[in-house]
């Protein structure tokens, strides 16, 4: 009798120049979503984790009440989760994000996007990092951009100019 996992067996690791398609074929278990993936998928390939110390866990607060008693973070939170208008949204994440208890603090400025070392882009973005309270030794950056920004500029930039002679 063949054991269970037979099927599972993989194949020795492939180089790393195999397409995805190419190891679904080599390996028919393989085909799941990702979000699915067990170790051996990860192993076929060849991807490896470097486990980063995080923060302890917090004292767990009782499920029936909330953690922060407070109706600024309620209200945002509602804005956030029910509100259909993006700017309102926007401007509750920053309220989220930044609130007095948070982990998290704005930082000033905004990152740029460099090109042969020239500037090439500034977004109109938000920048949150963790407090140096925080005891991680990489401490995460939370960057939160408004995408109506993107989008109104990139249809400035499509719409044409009047022309000089009738536009008078």
């Amino acid at each position: 009798m063949a054991s269970p996992t037979s099927s599972m067996d993989m194949q020795p690791p492939m180089p790393n120049s195999s397409s995805l398609h190419r190891l679904s074929i080599d390996n028919p278990w393989f085909a799941v979503h990702p979000l699915f993936w067990t170790p051996q998928h990860l192993h076929l390939l060849h991807c490896l984790f470097q486990h980063l110390d995080s923060a302890a866990p917090a004292a767990s607060a009782s499920p029936s009440k909330p953690r922060y008693n407070d109706p600024d973070l309620a209200l945002h939170s509602q804005k956030l989760s029910k509100n259909r208008s993006s700017i309102v949204k926007s401007l509750s994440v920053g309220h989220l994000l930044g609130h007095h208890d948070s982990l998290l603090e704005k930082v000033s400025g905004s990152p740029c996007f460099l090109y042969a070392r020239h500037r090439v882009h500034l977004p109109n973005c938000r920048v949150f990092q963790m407090r140096p309270r925080t005891m991680l030794k990489q401490r995460p950056i939370v960057g939160h951009y408004h995408y109506n920004n993107l989008i109104l500029g990139r249809k400035q930039a499509l719409t044409p100019r009047p022309h000089p002679i009738t536009s008078r």
